[in-house]
């Protein structure tokens, strides 16, 4: 039976020693600007938007590569990661935190030379491995300098793809919703300006809290993210639904099956991580993908049918 000891965690905003820099992606054609990916050349950590708060004495967050009980090499796909310490399990009565800043333009503040911005997209692949319910991850979101509040409660409309906690999931320690137990969490949202009047500084803040129970176990580790500032036109990627993608992560060949039943073919686009265009099919048909000759890594794709569309983001591993 689990022993129960009061253990109270108020998470509060606290002053940052060093604030995360904004990446304005919203001004760059090219779009993927905030690829954090712990790689290669990419361990440079001067590199990255992510900054560990250091107001906090025992903040676990590190960039490296994990040697631990589940986060190792045979989950990385050969990369490192941001995890809450690469080595040891999490402590008890812990909180770690780091932020993440980026800009999202108004309609009327983007690069209009760019074409019609439609916002940023935010996709998040890694693992967590806490006590279920009672340890784990939150993510808390402040617009231009707004008071902290967890991203479920935000009042700028956005939406959400694949695996993300809902107001059910509540983490004791964390005394809100958050990710908790033992799986793969991949999750892409994104913005739409059309809300926004006026240019906003989004500052993202990733949590991990602890209880006073031991449990020897890895905490919260993320693989990679990736910020991109969109430019299409507004009403190109806002459906979802529209195609399964499989499997994932693959290694010879990549599906693309459509779920629409209008039988009109679409167009399929997916860039690397740099924003480098890997393949392209004006006429979609189905067909499978050959990505064997492709390097390990995680790629976007896009899809878009008539005036629909929608983003995945994969990953490639050849083992």
């Amino acid at each position: 039976m689990r022993k129960i000891y009061l253990s109270l965690f108020i998470i509060l905003p606290c002053v940052m020693r060093a604030q995360a820099p904004v990446g304005h992606m919203c001004e760059d054609c090219n779009h993927l600007v905030m690829s954090m990916q712990f790689s290669g050349i990419y361990m440079d950590t001067s590199r990255y938007y992510m900054v560990p708060d250091t107001s906090y004495a025992n903040n676990l967050w590190q960039i490296g590569y994990p040697a631990k009980n589940y986060f190792n090499s045979s989950i990385l796909f050969g990369q490192g990661a941001m995890v809450t310490d690469t080595i040891n399990p999490y402590p008890v009565n812990n909180i770690s935190v780091f932020e993440v800043a980026f800009a999202n333009c108004s309609p009327f503040t983007a690069a209009w030379n760019c074409g019609g911005y439609w916002g940023p997209w935010i996709s998040i692949n890694g693992y967590i491995d806490s006590d279920s319910l009672h340890d784990g991850g939150t993510i808390l979101v402040s617009h231009s300098g707004s008071p902290w509040r967890n991203i479920l409660d935000d009042t700028l409309p956005y939406s959400v793809m694949g695996d993300f906690y809902t107001v059910n999931d509540t983490v004791s320690a964390l005394h809100q919703p958050g990710f908790s137990g033992h799986r793969m969490l991949s999750t892409e949202f994104f913005y739409n300006p059309e809300y926004v009047n006026a240019f906003d500084t989004i500052r993202l803040r990733f949590v991990f809290a602890s209880d006073s129970i031991p449990e020897s176990k890895d905490g919260w580790m993320i693989s990679y993210m990736q910020i991109d500032g969109i430019f299409e036109g507004i009403e190109e990627f806002i459906k979802d639904g529209l195609i399964d993608v499989y499997p994932v992560p693959a290694n010879a060949q990549l599906n693309i099956s459509r779920k629409t039943k209008s039988g009109a073919a679409g167009e399929v686009t997916i860039y690397d991580m740099t924003g480098k265009i890997i393949y392209s099919e004006k006429i979609f048909d189905d067909k499978p993908i050959d990505v064997s000759k492709w390097p390990n890594g995680n790629y976007l794709v896009k899809y878009v049918e008539g005036k629909k569309g929608t983003g995945r983001t994969i990953t490639v591993l050849h083992q």
